[in-house]
């Protein structure tokens, strides 16, 4: 079916009204238009958000509007529980510094200094082409030393690791910050991504494809929130706020859209706020910190 609505433009067309419908009565249900507005005016034109796919049309823009005003309204708690007028902030997977020039915007009564990290050396000198700080690192291997860093921050990134444990870990222990935030896909029911090898794995697709797919776009792990919970626990840091967007409203009749999101794309996302706290990962004697 959703083949057919993909080749028919006038089936698409309406499904993408759909969609955005479903979206928009979201993100005003759960509070989040105005914020949406002000990301707009910081930020024209997405379509170079992403390294190696387009943020093009009226829907994928729509999409990634409610999706951005979810995660810097989390990220605006987080710089406001830290009462600070001078921070830092690292962006970490950070393929554009988007989110970056968004926080620096909405609060601009505060000094902020920034830095992106991403694995992928394009994405690290488009940043560094807007006069911004970047580097260019595996997010498992990031070592900023003696550098004080207030807010890591992980839009969308950890899901994309092949070692999530791993990274958390070496953020508590090497990472001197007071607080990180991540946001990842919602799913109630946690499962192993990897889509492009199970095309391959089912004729779908080749190996010659799979060359051609850069950790941007593949999923390894795809937790619900009680397994990332679990996992972020072990692994040096403890939550003290979270919060699940949705892609479809809970009290109107577009909260039908639910299946739909469900099976063709996410429910939603999923986003903590995290305090470093090793009291259970260091009794763990396995790690390779």
């Amino acid at each position: 079916m959703i083949n057919i609505i993909k080749k028919n433009k006038l089936l698409k067309k309406i499904a993408e009204a759909v969609l955005i419908k479903s979206i928009n009565t979201a993100v005003k249900e759960q509070g989040l238009e105005q914020i949406k507005r002000d990301l707009n005016k910081i930020v024209s034109d997405l379509s170079t958000h992403r390294i190696h796919s387009v943020i093009e049309g009226e829907f994928a823009e729509t999409k990634a509007r409610g999706q951005h005003a979810f995660q810097m309204g989390l990220l605006i708690k987080a710089v406001r529980m830290l009462g600070k007028k001078q921070l830092t902030i690292v962006d970490i997977g950070d393929s554009a510094g988007t989110h970056l020039e968004y926080i620096k915007a909405l609060c601009h009564d505060l000094d902020i200094d920034t830095i992106s990290v991403d694995i992928d050396k394009e994405a690290v000198d488009k940043i560094k082409s807007k006069g911004m700080k970047a580097i260019h690192s595996p997010a498992e291997e990031l070592d900023l030393g003696d550098t004080k860093i207030d807010i890591f921050t992980s839009f969308e990134m950890v899901e994309h690791l092949t070692n999530p444990s791993l990274f958390f870990r070496r953020m508590a222990v090497k990472g001197k910050c007071e607080l990180m935030l991540i946001t990842v896909p919602y799913l109630k029911n946690s499962r192993v991504g990897l889509h492009h090898v199970r095309s391959i794995l089912k004729g779908k697709s080749t190996v010659e494809a799979m060359r051609q797919i850069y950790p941007e776009q593949e999923h390894v792990f795809e937790l619900s929130p009680d397994d990332w919970k679990m996992l972020i626990s072990f692994s040096g840091w403890r939550i003290i706020d979270d919060q699940i967007y949705r892609q479809y409203p809970q009290k109107h009749i577009m909260h039908l859209m639910k299946p739909i999101w469900k099976k063709y794309d996410f429910e939603g996302f999923w986003g903590a706020i995290l305090r470093r706290d090793r009291s259970i990962s260091d009794l763990y004697r396995g790690w390779s910190d």
